[in-house]
């Protein structure tokens, strides 16, 4: 009868049955709101209770947070927050308690109380341990840390005035420049005098004494410059003061004063046992080790012992031993303060580890009571729910049965049954392509539906495969942009590091002007000076010829005066042999004795001036020797300068090479630098072998002279002895005048004495000749000395020249460093220029990257079956090292190690798991002639690039892009392929 009304009374009939089942639903959903809220009012005050306990935890990690701060900082202000929060802590955990009393939750009443105790206890520790840092003091200039400071201070300026070491080596060396003048009196030792007293000025100034003691030490210095300064007149007046006269006195008695300064402010190492003792404080407090207190109490006993063993006055001693008592003091005080403090810390952390359990766990449990409060609220919630859901049901089927009949009537146009259909909509709206339709009639909703799917599912298989396309193209383009950016940053790096180190290399290279100027000044003076050392060669030679000649004559006249003597004898003997001729022999004779004594006169005279010149020549030679060592020190210094040259050359070629192409100009210029350098070390070489030869030949020149000067003082001697004995001679021809009656005994006597001064003559000669010899061979040696400083004078002149040359190949590598600036401060420009293209890249690149993302999203929403491959990893893989190749084949990048198209990640999935699942597929057997294709010609690139051949490389790398094209191209037909499925009812 329901069957035979008409259609829209049915439905009318359906609505109504309909409309009673959701009135009883709305019945029982109105239950659920109301049991709904009032579990909303428990899960509230459990949150609450949560909410608690997060800012239970957050105040005491900020209290955690200020205690460290006060650790680390020592800031009063900390004190303060930690008591802050410790009570924020107690106020939230009170009102937890409450809460937590009236839902009747006992645990958490009694874990709030804990917490309550426990931050009491972790406050009161705090407390304990601030109140120690408090006496320790704060800062350094607080508590005990600024007590020991202040006497460490107070010991410092005291013991500032008790450094005056270098000041007593200043009066000792002058003393001794004072001495050596006094006895030898030669101005030298006043020069040196000078410039010891300006060090004892320099080292006055720059003392650790203070400003009253720095001025009695220079009034001091003053008064004992001016009494040597009028020493020094006096003497040069002509006059040599005795040492019992007032003006010696006074020059000694000056500088006494200066010693009995230094003795009342001078304790041994007092300077040095401070510091170490300040050092082993420093270390004490940042390592805490107890070895170093020991260490600091040995260095104060050493500075108390060398106090007492000094001169000091007892007040300043007891001044001393005072401020170190107290330094000790308030050093082992602040020890025991440090040791205290860590037994307060360790109690202040077992507070902190005792109370954040309790925190922990209380959370813990309020979260634990929420998550049961609202796992019973959902089950009374599912009951009444499947009660409404029972009831819908039977609605439902009611109507069902109901429009069962309308139903029919209209399933013959949909084509199927109208539950497939729904169904098949439904799965369809949902993204799952892979439902099945049985076949229907061509123009029924269920035909225009599969047609539907059928596109939908293409589209979608097309959209996930250029969606992984271009998420691998973007991520290959990423890593790219990358290595732009990153080569950007770099060449704009290095630009920058080798603008700088080219403005480096200019103040070098002025310095290297500046110290090639002052070497070009010092071997002018080393010219000076060789000119010098060979006039004084020349003199002497000069001077070796006048003694030889001196000691010639002196020879001649010892002959003379050996004929003398012979012809003394003869008439000697004629007296003999008459008498009678008694008068005409003492006439002869009396002749003959003044020959003699004018020929011994002559002898003498010579002796003294050959002794005048050898003592003239010795001081000359000393000078040479002088000299020549002040040549060795310019060669040292030109030496030193050449190493330097040498070494910036380095430092100039290796900067060059690390320039790449714009610095091979700057490379080879500081090449020739270096040469130039080599060059002077080898002039320097030289100099020095010949001032050695110099040095040997003035050594040799002083022994001859020193030779000569005795050999002319026994000269002396034998011409004493001659003229000894002509007084002798004398006295005999006045007794002979006076009495011939003795002429018997006088012949005698005359007869041995001439005798004697015939071996004298004789000696004398011999004497003479070996004179003769040492001097001519001072004359061959001074010949070689000139020779000798002419060599370093030409040497000089070479080094000049060398020296001109590298200070012109300076000019032109600072000519070189300012091109080489100059590009590079453009290449940064560009380096710049390319970073912002680069991030521009970026930015459209990260917008490609959010379309590929939306692409993939969307493509996921539909279920077309999954891929046998991840097809975006190959694509990737494959761009990653294309990229790579050609990279390498433009001369960039490092060596590439290319797989074989059976190594790569895809290769062995083809190989192994791919051909056991797909191998008949004629798809997959497509994919291995352009994957060989493309993995063979790689392969042939890169051996070219392995062997230097890049532009064949590069010609050979047009055609892959084909192949990995036509690659691409088999593999998109493959994936969408492995994506095919059979539908699913």
């Amino acid at each position: 009868m329901f069957t035979q009304l008409p259609l829209s009374k049915r439905l009318a009939i359906l609505t109504l049955a309909l409309v009673l089942a959701m009135a009883v639903i709305g019945l029982i959903y109105d239950s659920a709101v109301r049991q709904q809220r009032d579990n909303a009012a428990i899960l509230d005050a459990y949150g609450q209770m949560e909410r608690l306990g997060l800012s239970i935890e957050s105040c005491m990690l900020q209290a955690r947070r200020s205690e460290k701060d006060f650790l680390l900082r020592l800031e009063a202000k900390y004190i303060e927050k930690v008591g802050q929060q410790s009570d924020c802590v107690r106020k939230l955990s009170h009102q937890l308690g409450q809460l937590a009393n009236g839902l009747e939750q006992a645990d958490l009443v009694k874990l709030s109380g804990d917490v309550r105790r426990n931050i009491d206890a972790y406050q009161e520790s705090f407390q304990q341990v601030a109140k120690e840092w408090e006496t320790k003091g704060l800062n350094e200039k607080s508590g005990l840390q600024g007590q020991f400071r202040d006497a460490a201070h107070a010991l410092e300026k005291l013991l500032k005035d008790y450094d005056s070491a270098k000041i007593w080596i200043d009066l000792l060396s002058m003393r001794r420049r004072e001495k050596d003048y006094v006895v030898r009196g030669l101005d030298k030792y006043v020069a040196k005098w000078e410039k010891d007293y300006a060090s004892y000025v320099h080292h006055v100034d720059t003392a650790l004494l203070s400003d009253p003691v720095k001025a009695e030490f220079r009034a001091a210095g003053e008064a004992y410059a001016a009494a040597v300064h009028a020493y020094v007149e006096r003497r040069s007046s002509g006059v040599i003061p005795e040492t019992d006269e007032p003006i010696y006195k006074n020059m000694s008695g000056q500088a006494h004063v200066i010693s009995e300064l230094f003795a009342n402010h001078y304790i041994p190492d007092a300077w040095f046992h401070y510091l170490m003792m300040r050092r082993h404080e420093k270390d004490y407090l940042a390592r805490g080790a107890e070895k170093y207190i020991g260490r600091l109490d040995q260095e104060a006993a050493a500075i108390l012992a060398n106090a007492a063993s000094s001169k000091l006055p007892p007040e300043r001693l007891e001044q001393i031993s005072a401020l170190l008592k107290t330094y000790q003091q308030s050093f082992h005080a602040l020890v025991a303060i440090n040791q205290n403090l860590g037994k307060q810390t360790e109690t202040m952390r077992d507070a902190v580890h005792a109370i954040e359990p309790l925190i922990s766990r209380l959370s813990q449990s309020v979260e634990k009571s929420r998550d049961e409060i609202q796992a019973s609220s959902r089950e009374e919630i599912d009951a009444l729910v499947d009660v409404s859901r029972l009831i819908g049901v039977l609605a439902a089927i009611f109507g069902v049965g109901l429009s069962v009949l309308i139903a029919r009537g209209i399933i013959g146009q949909l084509g199927i049954e109208i539950d497939a259909l729904i169904a098949a909509f439904a799965r369809i709206s949902n993204g799952d392509l892979s439902v099945a339709l049985p076949k229907a009639r061509a123009g029924s909703v269920a035909h225009h539906l599969v047609t539907m799917r059928n596109g939908i599912e293409q589209s979608v298989l097309q959209l996930l495969l250029q969606s992984q396309s271009l998420s691998a193209v973007v991520q290959e383009q990423g890593s790219a942009n990358d290595a732009l950016h990153h080569g950007a940053a770099n060449s704009a790096k290095k630009a920058r590091s080798v603008v700088s180190e080219n403005k480096e290399i200019d103040t070098r290279i002025h310095d290297l002007n500046a110290t090639l100027g002052r070497s070009q000044e010092s071997l002018q003076e080393l010219n000076r000076v060789s000119g010098m050392l060979s006039e004084n060669t020349h003199t002497i030679a000069s001077a070796s010829e006048q003694a030889s000649h001196n000691v010639s004559s002196m020879a001649s006249a010892a002959e003379q005066m050996n004929a003398n003597i012979e012809a003394v004898g003869q008439q000697l003997q004629r007296v003999s042999d008459a008498t009678g001729h008694a008068q005409d022999v003492m006439h002869e004779m009396s002749g003959l004795t003044a020959q003699v004594s004018h020929g011994v006169t002559r002898a003498d005279k010579a002796s003294a001036e050959a002794r005048d010149n050898a003592s003239a020549t010795l001081e000359v030679v000393n000078g040479l020797t002088a000299a020549a060592n002040e040549i060795v020190k310019v060669v040292g210094l030109i030496k030193n300068i050449a190493d330097q040259t040498n070494m910036l050359a380095l430092n100039a070629a290796i900067e060059a090479a690390g320039a790449g192409e714009a610095g091979k100009g700057f490379g080879v210029v500081a090449n020739e630098v270096k040469e130039l350098a080599s060059q002077t070390g080898d002039a320097t070489k030289m100099i020095h072998e010949k001032t050695g030869h110099i040095r040997e030949q003035t050594l040799k020149a002083a022994t001859a002279m020193e030779s000569i000067h005795q050999m002319i003082s026994t000269l002396s001697s034998i011409n004493q002895d001659i003229t000894n004995a002509m007084e002798g001679q004398e006295s005999a021809v006045a007794q002979i005048e006076e009495a011939m009656q003795r002429v018997s005994d006088a012949n005698q006597e005359v007869h041995r004495n001439a005798s004697e001064l015939g071996n004298a003559a004789q000696d004398v000669a011999r004497a003479s000749a070996e004179a003769a010899e040492g001097a001519r061979d001072i004359a061959a040696s001074t010949v070689k000395l000139s020779e000798g400083a002419q060599a370093v004078s030409q040497a000089s002149d070479t080094v000049t020249a060398n020296i001109n040359e590298s200070r012109a190949f300076a000019d032109e590598v600072a000519h070189s460093s300012t091109a080489v600036q100059q590009t590079m401060r453009a290449a940064q420009r560009d380096a710049e220029t390319l970073n912002g293209v680069v991030d521009s890249s970026v930015a459209l690149l990260n917008v490609a990257q959010e379309g590929s993302l939306a692409l993939a999203d969307a493509a996921a929403r539909f279920n077309v079956g999954q891929p046998a491959f991840d097809i975006g990893r190959v694509k990737q893989a494959h761009l990653s090292w294309m990229g790579a190749l050609y990279s390498l084949s433009q001369g960039g990048g490092d060596n590439l190690t290319l797989n074989d198209m059976h190594e790569c990640a895809f290769g062995k999935w083809y190989d192994g798991e791919g051909r056991a699942a797909l191998g008949e597929e004629p798809l997959f057997q497509a994919l291995e002639a352009p994957h060989r294709a493309v993995h063979e010609l790689a392969g042939e690139v890169a051996e070219l690039v392995k062997r230097g051949e890049l532009a064949e490389a590069q010609a050979r790398l047009q055609g892959l892009d084909a192949k990995r094209r036509a690659l691409f191209a088999a593999l998109d037909a493959f994936y969408l392929k492995t994506m095919a499925f059979e539908a699913t009812p």
